[in-house]
């Protein structure tokens, strides 16, 4: 199966005064189209770091990143960042929506960013995406008047903007409790199975992680495991 995302012998080192501080160590993997990947380890192992690579948010040390089997490595500033938006979606543990926007609006911003859509394509899109994920009466409203899981509802509908086939999310549901974590876990498991979307979920919660296709474990920067579990 062709790979959405590939690493190739993948590191990123950063140049302190006392000594090299190794972030990532030789990472070399794929995911697959459809392929649901948890990425656990203890605090500090590189999880972040890694996620990050992978987005094109920083540069490798060493090795390659491959996005639909196309090498960034020589991509400039600019480049990366239209792939960015058009094939990569990001979720954090903070929504970050800006708060003088309604959920209309900012799921809207990246399409207005892109700018493929006209301003009536991109509200019907925004306004879908969000009925979607279950929030069609909540379209009008501000952050501040929304839940934590209703917040990051939106921030998952925002990713999905552009329709990317990659979705990286660092830490999405550490904020929210068990119920709103079900929900957020059912609508990943949703992109992945009947929309074919990649997702690579850096994650502390071994229960969420269970939900997962596959699970990658780090430690101290390096890949200690990979066991290529298929879903639940």
């Amino acid at each position: 199966m062709i790979p959405r995302v590939e690493v190739r012998n993948l590191s990123r080192t950063l140049q302190e005064a006392a000594a090299p501080v190794a972030l990532v160590r030789n990472a070399t993997f794929s995911v697959a189209a459809g392929e649901f990947v948890a990425v656990l380890g203890p605090s500090g192992c590189g999880k972040s770091s890694l996620l990050y690579l992978l987005g094109l948010l920083d540069r490798p040390s060493e090795g390659d990143v491959f996005i639909d089997c196309e090498s960034t490595i020589g991509l400039s500033r600019n480049e990366r960042t239209q792939l960015r938006l058009e094939k990569i979606g990001f979720i954090f543990q903070f929504h970050f929506l800006l708060p003088e926007f309604t959920a209309l609006e900012n799921v809207a911003l990246p399409m207005w960013r892109l700018g493929r859509l006209g301003h009536a394509e991109i509200v019907a899109r925004a306004g879908a995406l969000l009925a979607g994920v279950g929030l069609q009466a909540d379209i009008g409203k501000r952050p501040e008047k929304m839940s934590g899981g209703q917040r990051q509802r939106v921030a998952i509908a925002r990713c999905l903007a552009n329709d990317p086939g990659l979705l990286l999310c660092d830490e999405p549901t550490g904020n929210l409790d068990s119920a709103n974590t079900a929900l957020v876990i059912d609508e990943f498991r949703r992109l992945v199975r009947e929309e074919g979307r990649s997702i690579v979920c850096v994650t502390h919660d071994e229960g969420v992680a269970a939900r997962a296709d596959r699970r990658i474990r780090m430690s101290d920067g390096a890949i200690v495991g990979d066991d290529l579990k298929r879903g639940i």
